[in-house]
């Protein structure tokens, strides 16, 4: 379903460009069927706030909101890494207009359609040190 097109550039950054297609009906009705099992477990008032990051315009991007936009939007994830010898890699992200600069991502925010072919080609390229982590639990 998703594409996957990476280069390295003449800084010697790599980048990988992602491409998803809107995910449809199946992903909407998925959403709908999430929201009414949560009403009934915390009702009308709490399930606005609860459900409020699918919705939200605050610049914080959650995974949540991306796969709302997900559903009847195609989606274009891109991130750019740019080895360090000396220490942490510089890392930008983009989606939809969105930027995260910086270092290391959590792995666990990235969707499976993402992980998927970015993984292996940071590997491949032996890009693994510094890019990913985890915050405790």
């Amino acid at each position: 379903m998703a594409t996957a097109t990476n280069w390295v550039d003449l800084e010697g950054a790599y980048h990988e460009r992602i491409s998803v297609p809107a995910l449809g009906d199946a992903a909407q009705g998925l959403e709908n069927t999430m929201a009414t099992n949560l009403l009934g477990v915390v009702g009308p008032d709490a399930l606005k706030t609860v459900l409020s990051p699918f919705t939200s315009h605050n610049q914080w991007m959650s995974a949540e909101k991306m796969l709302h936009t997900l559903i009847s939007e195609p989606g274009i994830f891109e991130f750019k890494i740019l080895p360090n010898d000396s220490g942490t890699p510089i890392i930008s992200s983009t989606w939809q207009y969105h930027v995260s600069n910086g270092g290391p991502i959590d792995d666990r925010g990235l969707p499976e359609f993402v992980r998927e072919p970015l993984m292996p080609w940071l590997e491949q390229n032996g890009l693994t040190n510094n890019i990913f982590f985890r915050f405790p639990q």
